[in-house]
């Protein structure tokens, strides 16, 4: 949604500001500026919300020792899975 929001904005404050989207006006830094700010503003606001929304189920940090190997352990042929 952030970059969506970001790309939307960029494009429309290149025509509100220059009255046609080219490359040269795309370019230009207000409009860069435009869509990269809006783009990290509405991704921090919609974060937390969904976040708060839709909880993730809590990670099950012993998987890391218990399904996930090192190259060491392949090499030595005795992974520890």
């Amino acid at each position: 949604m952030g970059s969506a929001c970001g790309i939307a904005s960029w494009l429309a404050c290149t025509q509100i500001m220059s009255g046609s989207i080219t490359v040269d006006t795309a370019g230009l830094n207000p409009p860069l500026l435009t869509g990269s700010i809006l783009s990290v503003i509405v991704s921090a606001i919609l974060v937390p919300i969904i976040s708060l929304i839709a909880p993730c189920k809590p990670f099950d940090w012993e998987e890391l020792n218990t399904r996930i190997t090192t190259t060491e352990d392949v090499v030595r042929g005795s992974p520890k899975a």
